[in-house]
């Protein structure tokens, strides 16, 4: 005998045939689904990576392989947005599938900062500079000149090639530079501190921002490459209404019945809650779930990443905290 199917709204006596969808929201998918809740991730790959840019998508099972952070910095190259991103997954989640679209980076002016050292050392001491939620220490000798001490702070950050930034040193002022242009390395906070009463002094020491990133690179061929395709959880490394808007609109377009592709949105801001409010109401999006944490150490696409890790953990069999 066939299960009666109830339809709210629709007499069960009706006797006019027809095709009817009823849609219950916020059910979840069928239980017993198969599908594999992968995250794709969209981030930038620096100079150095050598992925193809909007159009090739990579993962543990695409013909080029990108499953371990060596195969990240072979691609997105090493300290790029992507490789920040891959790291932050990789801390906290070893078990779900996560598959990359490296954006066609900016073309415009990365950011950057500086810190100047001042007088000649007359003790010995120390110099740490602090890149986001990281520090290097770089030791101080008596007689140290100004640019002995910023050449040897450069050393240091330069051997730590995960972060998003270089280090040069021109008579004892260091420039940090953000490893991929475009307005997202103002994001990267930096900050140093010197050992008291050695003669030398240095400044950057409140926690800011890096400045003067400018113009914003375009998710648009992404976008169309990503269209057909079927990702729960996609982790947008932008968070400006335009790129992020654009993505969210999309998916919300996808996820209608006629195509019926449901996916979530992951982002983040990091930015004052006026200006995150600003362009969460803009966005206004049941798909897209923005993190907010004012002047955190982690970029927000970072953060981004690492929520849409924790969630993923969270939400997947066998033993899932949380059904959405």
């Amino acid at each position: 005998m066939p299960a009666s199917i109830s339809i709210p709204g629709l007499d069960a006596s009706d006797p006019v045939p027809g095709v009817y969808i009823y849609e219950n929201f916020a059910a979840g998918p069928a239980a017993g689904s198969g599908a594999e809740r992968k995250i794709l991730v969209l981030a930038n790959a620096s100079a150095a990576g050598l992925a193809t840019r909007d159009t090739v998508i990579y993962g543990p099972g695409t013909p080029v392989q990108l499953q371990t952070e060596s195969d990240m910095i072979t691609l997105g190259g090493p300290g790029s947005e992507a490789h920040r991103m891959f790291r932050r997954i990789a801390a906290v989640n070893g078990s779900t599938t996560v598959e990359w679209l490296f954006v066609t980076s900016s073309g415009g002016t990365a950011a950057s900062g500086t810190v100047t050292i001042a007088t000649s050392a007359s003790g010995n001491g120390t110099h740490r500079l602090y890149v986001g939620d990281e520090f290097v220490e770089t030791s101080i000798l008596t007689g140290d000149t100004v640019t002995t001490i910023a050449a040897a702070i450069k050393v240091s950050v330069n051997a730590k090639t995960h972060w998003p930034v270089t280090a040069d040193n021109s008579a004892g002022v260091l420039t940090l530079t953000a490893k991929i242009p475009g307005p997202r390395g103002n994001w990267i906070r930096f900050m140093a501190a010197i050992t008291s009463g050695i003669g030398s002094t240095t400044t950057a020491t409140a926690d800011a921002f890096l400045t003067s990133g400018a113009t914003a690179d375009s998710n648009t061929n992404a976008l169309a490459t990503l269209l057909s395709k079927s990702y729960y959880r996609i982790v947008s490394s932008a968070e400006d209404a335009t790129q992020l808007g654009a993505l969210v609109s999309q998916v919300a377009t996808q996820s209608l019945p006629i195509t019926g592709i449901r996916q979530r949105v992951f982002s983040a801001s990091i930015d004052t809650l006026a200006n995150a409010t600003t362009i969460a109401t803009g966005i206004n999006s049941v798909r897209c779930e923005i993190t907010w944490s004012e002047k955190s150490p982690w970029t927000p696409a970072e953060i981004a990443a690492n929520l849409a890790a924790v969630v993923s953990l969270y939400e997947t069999s066998p033993n899932p905290q949380t059904n959405f």
